[in-house]
């Protein structure tokens, strides 16, 4: 954004930042359209609320589940999916998985004969899970997760040069629980989030890089 680096943007999710808002294959987005609520762009001239970015934040957030039961699934070229969302027992909930599918049809549609050895064909993984309870007429209460999964490995010759090996993979899953009040004119917000995430990165025979990054960040508002 704005021609900085990664590392000087932020793309947060209900309030907390998330590595990644898109997969590695295809920009598909991480988080399934029918589960987000809000998606805003601020390049600029945000305020201290929205942490310590420098070119700009992509701020996403989630909506809860509907009234009514409803469940969808999704089968294409590209990728395999699932939602479900509706209301059991005064829970609100909206659940989703996906997967992709190229890895799974590539090795049919490539030439025999090409010289490329793919240990992980591109793919992915995803998954939301937001729940909402009403603890009373003032206070609700939510608890969401969301997750993601991308590898890819490559060989460009697996026979006669094996230290051309080139893998990158990086998954985190982040778990949120937020307790929001409204009461007239007053909104508070507590919430706490942890985030584990792994990236791994390796070129040729020697060069390996595995990062784990766990924290637990807490959140709160008036």
């Amino acid at each position: 954004m704005r021609g900085s680096s990664p590392q000087d943007s932020k793309v947060l999710v209900d309030d907390f930042e998330v590595p990644r808002l898109s997969h590695d294959v295809g920009f598909r987005s991480i988080i399934p359209m029918e589960s987000i609520d809000s998606l805003e762009y601020i390049p600029g001239g945000f305020d201290v609320s929205y942490g310590r970015a420098t070119s700009g934040v992509v701020e996403l957030t989630t909506r809860a589940g509907s009234d009514a039961p409803h469940e969808q699934a999704e089968l294409g070229a590209g990728e395999v999916s699932a939602l479900a969302q509706g209301t059991e027992h005064g829970i609100r909930y909206m659940a989703s998985v996906r997967r992709s599918t190229l890895d799974l049809i590539l090795p049919y549609v490539m030439p025999s004969g090409l010289d490329l050895s793919l240990t992980t064909i591109p793919r992915y993984y995803d998954e939301q899970v937001r729940l909402d309870y009403a603890l009373s007429s003032k206070w609700t209460l939510r608890v969401s997760s969301i997750g993601s999964d991308d590898a890819l490995a490559v060989y460009v010759s697996r026979d006669r040069n094996p230290d051309k090996r080139y893998l990158d993979a990086t998954k985190f899953v982040r778990g949120t629980a937020a307790a929001t009040y409204h009461d007239g004119g007053w909104t508070a917000k507590l919430a706490v989030s942890a985030l584990a995430m792994q990236s791994r990165f390796e070129q040729g025979m020697y060069q390996h890089l595995i990062q784990s990054s766990p924290s637990l960040t807490a959140r709160a508002e008036v």
